[in-house]
């Protein structure tokens, strides 16, 4: 008579159990992996008509807010969706829930710096400028960031509004460094040369920003104004008529005018 091995059995039915168990566990992640890329398709389709509305001339923003809406419930990681989410109610004046919207972004996307800095505004808009003034860092800290200069430039803004000239200088050569040939940057440092008391350092900014845009009216408005204060007045003389030259209609034509007028006694 012979003896079964039922331990050998045992082995062998427990092996093809586990088998079965295994092939079950991979067709259950299979299947819920196969439902995730579904969902991504889908959220990244209601993320792409989102976009399209947008885009249109106006801009349908309540059909692409319900659209992005539909796109976040499809994929909760889709932080491309949170952001668009963020822009709009930016644009609702909503900041509370904007500044929600892009610490989603981040929280999917670290390195998201449009994000950081967008947070950064709507921050501004709430009153909460210490806040905003660590998210616009927050923005520079990528060095991938495509346009590093727009954090640079709010910092600058908020620092000057704090009067913190030193650190909004700074900022201001950070925004100068990837724009040289912006103008209004180089105002800008004029302008924080003019406060903490030097004033020579700001007229080769004045004059570059008027030789960078010979064009523009404006830029020479603030060349002469700055003749004006500092008593260079016919050098002020020149710069009041290219403006009344090049934009003979505008304000400053019209100002400029009455500075001529009041620098020729009146006549």
């Amino acid at each position: 008579m012979k003896t079964r091995n039922y331990s050998n059995i045992f082995v062998t039915t427990t092996g093809m159990v586990l088998l079965s168990l295994l092939f079950i566990g991979l067709f259950i992640g299979c299947g819920a992996q196969k439902v995730q890329i579904t969902k991504e398709k889908e959220s990244a389709a209601y993320y792409k008509f989102g976009l399209a509305y947008l885009n249109e001339n106006p801009p349908k923003t309540h059909n692409a807010y319900i659209e992005f809406i539909k796109a976040v419930e499809a994929d909760s990681k889709n932080g491309e969706a949170y952001y668009a989410l963020g822009h709009l109610y930016f644009l609702r004046q909503e900041y509370a829930k904007s500044i929600d919207a892009f610490k989603k972004t981040l929280k999917i996307t670290p390195n998201f710096s449009a994000a950081s800095n967008y947070m950064g505004q709507a921050m501004e808009m709430e009153g909460r400028e210490e806040e905003a003034i660590i998210s616009y860092q927050e923005a520079t800290n990528n060095s991938q960031y495509d346009t590093p200069q727009l954090p640079h430039w709010n910092l600058a803004r908020l620092y000057k509004k704090q009067k913190q000239y030193a650190k909004a200088l700074s900022e201001l050569q950070e925004v100068r460094r990837v724009e040289p040939k912006n103008s209004v940057v180089l105002h800008e440092i004029g302008d924080i040369y003019k406060k903490i008391g030097t004033p020579a350092r700001a007229r080769p900014l004045y004059e570059e920003a008027a030789q960078i845009s010979p064009n523009d009216h404006q830029a020479h408005y603030v060349l002469a104004s700055f003749y004006l204060q500092e008593g260079l007045l016919l050098e002020a003389a020149n710069a009041f008529k290219k403006v009344i030259q090049l934009s003979p209609e505008s304000d400053e034509a019209k100002k400029s005018k009455e500075q001529l007028g009041v620098m020729n006694g009146g006549s």
